[in-house]
């Protein structure tokens, strides 16, 4: 069996009252001791559009060690900022509780990654339990409260790797000012990809995004080359045309990349 689905449920606090919100949950089981955790941003399934975080767990599952996938469902009429926090401390809770039949052992090295709000939220987070060891943040958004995040990364001391497209409107200097916040960190790591969106849209920016993971959590080099990535969906975009430009004059790479 190479993956499982799951759900836990998590109080929420609503201007209706505590409310009981499931979260869905799919666990790709590996006995080697390193526990993957990917908190996507809002609205997102655990499968993710086209089903990439699905892919990406198979990738992590095959090269790093086990995965849990989470949903990030918006819930209306609840405090935004706090549940992300929350939601995201019930799974890693969860995903602990049952680690020795997950990842091999009670006390793994956990690995979190996480996109836009989920990415914000794992900024906040993480440094409450001791066994998370590195952290990825793609296209970190500011929802689960700036101060929080901010604050959560100065106590952060594991390795910090940050990502997000240089045209990333949503996300603005927000990776940067991350980044800096974060100066006990062990490692810090900050890339933008040149002609980004927030999506990483597109064939070329598909295949970036399946490739950050192995970057923060195997040290790839070439990230964030697109070469060697795998296609996550949508067909070429006017990014992919300019990062073709880029690498072509600026690295000297024509003929070595396929877009």
């Amino acid at each position: 069996m190479k993956y499982y689905s799951s759900s836990i449920s998590a109080p929420v606090y609503a201007k209706s009252g505590v409310q009981e919100h499931t979260i869905d949950l799919v666990i790709h089981p590996k006995q080697n001791g390193i526990l993957v955790i990917n908190y996507p941003g809002i609205r997102a399934t655990v499968d993710g559009h086209s089903g990439k975080y699905r892919r990406i767990g198979e990738i992590l599952h095959d090269k790093v060690g086990a995965v849990v996938r989470s949903s990030n469902h918006k819930i209306e009429d609840a405090d935004q900022k706090q549940y992300l926090k929350d939601n995201l401390r019930r799974i890693i809770e969860h995903s602990l509780l049952n680690a020795d039949h997950i990842a091999g052992k009670s006390d793994p090295d956990v690995y979190l990654m996480g996109v836009s709000g989920g990415a914000g939220a794992i900024g906040a987070v993480a440094y409450e339990c001791p066994l998370v060891k590195k952290v990825l943040m793609i296209a970190p958004a500011e929802s689960a409260g700036r101060e929080d995040i901010l604050r959560g990364l100065e106590q952060f001391t594991g390795e910090l790797y940050i990502t997000a497209g240089e045209n990333d409107e949503l996300v603005k200097k927000a990776p940067e000012v991350f980044h800096e916040a974060a100066k006990n960190a062990k490692v810090r790591k900050i890339v933008r990809v040149p002609f980004g969106d927030h999506r990483f849209s597109g064939r070329n920016g598909g295949k970036i995004f399946s490739k950050a993971p192995l970057w923060a959590f195997l040290g790839e080099e070439s990230y964030p080359d697109p070469e060697g990535g795998i296609e996550l969906y949508g067909g070429p975009t006017t990014a992919t045309k300019l990062w073709q430009v880029h690498v072509t004059r600026e690295l000297g790479l024509k003929g070595k990349i396929r877009f």
